[in-house]
């Protein structure tokens, strides 16, 4: 959805907790990618120092949120037990819940 969006759609002002759509997508883009690097990095004796996700323009937000997808995807195959979040080791599954909650309410916003 957020691939599609013009840039006038994306840089509307929303009511809420992120100020536009293209905010929306950076929020899930930046979840997306501390899930990724907690999976990637669950056998690191210490929580890992969190990357941060560059502030890209607006119409390339949608093609961001995908690659950072398919990297989580290629991060859960095989995965399991517990990994790193920013608030110390949690279990996938709740981690991979916290995603998907935050994808549904990304996707309730851009409606």
């Amino acid at each position: 959805m957020l691939r599609t969006m013009s840039a006038g759609k994306l840089g509307t002002p929303l009511s809420g907790p992120v100020e536009t759509r293209a905010d929306a997508g950076r929020l899930l883009a930046a979840v997306l990618a501390r899930a990724c690097q907690g999976i990637e990095d669950a056998d690191a004796p210490e929580c890992p120092a969190w990357r941060v996700v560059p502030r890209l323009a607006d119409l390339a937000i949608g093609d961001q949120v995908s690659v950072l997808a398919n990297d989580l995807s290629r991060a859960t195959a095989g995965a399991s037990g517990e990994v790193w979040t920013p608030e110390g080791r949690a279990p996938l599954g709740d981690v991979l819940r916290d995603v998907a909650a935050t994808a549904d309410e990304v996707r309730r916003l851009l409606a």
